[in-house]
């Protein structure tokens, strides 16, 4: 019969008790071990001290300085996102990258404004998605405006789930794709008048879109201007309109 030991309060711990006791001691043992070599080995190996910040944007300073000289492995990636989310409140994306042993890289994709709506007084930029940057923002030369229904409500940060805009961004698509933005100056994208886009040359002539594939339309429209058009459209003045129909036809109209 297996001898068997009391402990303080008289209960009797089994001999194969003890084999496990001895195992899990060892295995604290080596654990600790093993946890040791890691700490001094990553964590308090200063090869994995952040040396190098890589980025397609200037950083505020207070980022930098907070990420500089940490370790790579104890910087708080949530919390270095939400700073750089305050810091760039339009951004589309925010990427950020661990590159062994020292290297952070940072990718922030911001939102980049196509168009502006002006209303009572105060410009609201508005990028291909349909989302409303800061407002009064320096615009690039190329930003188009585009008119809606002063009723509409802008603000900042929101999204215009709207047909007109929409229609207004695709109709922008198909002019930068179909190239007819290096041969015209537009000036504006109507998109007020229900189920119709005008579309105003700057000194010549607006066009009326209704409906359909602007892509479509347009690289037709080109295509027929670059054929017999364009010696027309510097006669054409402020008055006059291409009108594009729903069947696919166009119809020009000099004044």
């Amino acid at each position: 019969m297996a001898r068997r030991k009391r402990d303080k309060k008289g209960l009797r711990i089994p001999a194969w008790g003890f084999v496990v006791l001895r195992w899990l001691f060892f295995v604290g043992i080596a654990a600790g071990l093993v946890a040791g070599l890691i700490y001094f080995a990553v964590f308090a190996n200063p090869i994995f001290d952040l040396k190098e910040i890589e980025s397609n944007v200037s950083l505020p300073s207070g980022v930098k300085v907070s990420l500089y000289g940490k370790n790579i492995f104890l910087i708080s990636l949530s919390d270095t996102y939400n700073a750089l989310q305050s810091a760039f409140p339009f951004a589309k994306r925010i990427v950020l990258v661990r590159n062994l042993p020292n290297k952070l890289t940072i990718h922030v994709d911001l939102r980049k404004p196509i168009m502006f709506v002006r209303q009572r007084g105060v410009i609201f930029p508005i990028d291909e998605d349909g989302f409303v940057l800061r407002a009064n923002m320096s615009l690039p030369r190329d930003v188009i405006e585009l008119k809606l229904d002063p009723e509409l409500r802008l603000e900042e940060g929101i999204m215009l789930d709207t047909e007109a805009v929409y229609s207004a961004i695709a109709l922008w698509k198909a002019l930068k794709k179909t190239g007819l933005w290096d041969i015209f100056d537009f000036e504006y994208i109507d998109a007020y008048q229900p189920y119709e886009l005008r579309v105003k040359i700057r000194n010549g002539p607006v066009w009326k879109l209704r409906g359909g594939n602007y892509e479509e339309k347009l690289s037709l429209f080109k295509e027929r201007l670059l054929e017999s058009f364009l010696s027309d459209m510097s006669k054409m003045g402020p008055g006059s309109y291409v009108l594009f129909l729903e069947d696919g036809t166009i119809t020009v109209n000099p004044t």
